[in-house]
């Protein structure tokens, strides 16, 4: 007898042939944009190479700002892919989008949507409908350390927020730097605050305060986020590698080759996106992850919205609709495609597609697969979902000054509310 998930696989691909069963006249090149480049774009061509589809790409270099002239000169591509929700529900509200379920004959079915979870799906879902499907997904609660370091501290991997605090306590008891903080990339610091503000708070004030500014940011439970990270940083000259100083000057890259030099790290401790393997071992080809180095998942403050996770990732999104473009978006929806992109020569990512193989990742990547399928709340980057000038300037600066200087706290707050309510 078939397995179930086998005979959906069959199904998908008996669709995806039918979709293509049109005359060859009838057919156009799909276009599709992307502000992709480098080691992204090449796997994405590979994926697209393998769809049997003819298409053309259309490489925009800020696709969040050069796509909506094109959308409003009528030269709308058919395809887009799209890392900022914000932009994707602007374009659905004006219209310019095709609903990728629901109705007779929707553009995904129930059987291909099956394959990403709920909580992923609801990235691209605007006012009930979903309109951009992930294809693409990072983990930002990846908390990277070395386990020999770990080891000769005689600690384990924590797994409450206080743990973690007292992990930093016994690294600076034993002569250690816990933290390293490169503030210098101040998203970096927006990413410290989003994780731990939707476990505080949850999805839906978390959608209040970058989504639509009904949270106010001198609320309560911003100021007990920002005193839950105020644990993590200070005394800084203890705590975070150079200080507040040190930290503001370095910026992402210098602090991950400082930290996880073999010789004379300069922190153990180091919280930010899942890429952040890819650079440790492009840097230190000689060190392996897993063994050299290794994440684990950040130690939530609470548990009374489960289990909660913050990250990053692309959507696709269809501004047309014919057989030919269906059959793309239903190549780019299986589980054949994102594997295919999983284990890509150049650019390999971590597919939201439940059906890539586990064994198709390495074994940090494979965790990180593990860590998003199992969260019952995953969100967006808040700084990704504000308008720019909330989640760029505004929130860089205000979070660099209360590293800086935490007891300012409630004077950055109202400075920062300021900004928000001239954005929204």
């Amino acid at each position: 007898m078939v397995k179930a998930k086998y005979l959906v696989r069959i199904l998908i691909v008996l669709a995806f042939v039918a979709l293509l069963a049109v005359p060859t006249a009838a057919q156009e090149p799909v276009k599709i944009a992307t502000g992709w480049g480098g080691a992204e774009l090449a796997a994405f061509v590979e994926v697209l190479d393998a769809s049997g589809i003819d298409y053309e790409i259309l490489s925009l270099s800020s696709i969040e700002v050069d796509l909506g002239p094109l959308v409003a000169a009528g030269n709308a591509p058919d395809i887009a892919q799209m890392p900022r929700p914000g932009v994707t529900a602007s374009f659905a509200r004006d219209g310019a989008l095709i609903p990728l379920s629901g109705g007779d004959d929707p553009f995904l079915s129930d059987e291909v949507l099956a394959y990403t979870p709920n909580s992923l799906l609801e990235i691209g879902t605007v006012d009930g409908e979903l309109y951009g499907l992930m294809v693409k997904v990072s983990s930002k609660g990846t908390f990277w350390y070395k386990p020999a370091s770990l080891a000769a501290l005689g600690m384990e991997v924590p797994a409450t927020y206080e743990e973690l605090i007292a992990l930093g306590d016994a690294y600076v008891a034993n002569g250690q730097v816990p933290f390293m903080i490169t503030a210098g990339s101040a998203w970096v610091l927006t990413d410290w605050f989003e994780t731990l503000y939707v476990s505080v708070a949850g999805p839906e004030m978390y959608q209040g305060l970058f989504v639509t500014h009904t949270v106010e940011w001198t609320d309560p439970t911003v100021v007990e986020t920002l005193e839950l990270f105020r644990q993590i940083f200070d005394p800084a000259d203890e705590r975070i590698s150079g200080g507040v100083e040190g930290a503001l000057s370095t910026d992402l890259r210098s602090g991950i080759d400082a930290a996880f030099r073999p010789e004379d790290p300069a922190g153990e401790l180091f919280l930010s996106g899942s890429f952040v393997g890819g650079i440790i071992s492009e840097t230190f080809p000689d060190l392996t992850c897993g063994e050299d180095f290794d994440w684990f998942n950040f130690p939530e403050p609470g548990d009374m919205h489960g289990d909660t996770l913050m990250g990053g990732g692309d959507v696709m999104m269809v501004f047309n609709d014919r057989p030919e473009v269906r059959a793309m978006m239903h190549w780019l929806a299986s589980p054949e495609s994102a594997t295919i992109w999983a284990t890509a020569e150049q650019g390999a990512i971590l597919s939201p597609n439940t059906g890539v193989p586990l064994e198709s990742y390495d074994a940090c990547k494979a965790k990180e697969a593990q860590q998003i399928a199992a969260t019952d709340v995953f969100v967006f980057d808040g700084s990704d979902l504000a308008p720019g000038a909330v989640g760029g300037d505004a929130m860089f600066v205000a979070l660099q000054d209360y590293l800086a200087d935490p007891d300012s706290m409630m004077e950055i707050l109202e400075t920062l509310e300021d900004a928000a309510d001239a954005a929204y």
